[in-house]
C-alpha cells in the first residue's frame, strides 16, 4: 500500500533559526553547498523575510510531505 502523508516540520523558533536550518539540510543545502560564504549570507538575508508566513505558536512550521510505503515479500 502507498499512502501520502502531509505534515509540518518545525524549522526553529524564529526566522533566523529557520533559515539556518533550511540552509543546513534539504534541497537548499545541497544547492548552496559550494557557494562562497558571502553568497550564502545574501541568500540567508533574503530567506529570513520569506519565512515569516510560516510563523506560528509552535515556531516556524513548514509544510512537509512523504509517501508511506508498506511492502511485503510475495
Amino acid at each position: 500500500a502507498i499512502e501520502p502523508l502531509d505534515s509540518q516540520v518545525v524549522f526553529g523558533q524564529n526566522a533566523e533559526d529557520a533559515a539556518d536550518h533550511a540552509m543546513r539540510m534539504g534541497p537548499l543545502a545541497r544547492g548552496i553547498a559550494d557557494l562562497p560564504e558571502s553568497t550564502r549570507a545574501q541568500i540567508r538575508a533574503r530567506l529570513i523575510p520569506g519565512l515569516a508566513r510560516y510563523a506560528g505558536p509552535q515556531g516556524f512550521a513548514l509544510p512537509a510531505a512523504v509517501w508511506l510505503v508498506d511492502a511485503r515479500p510475495a
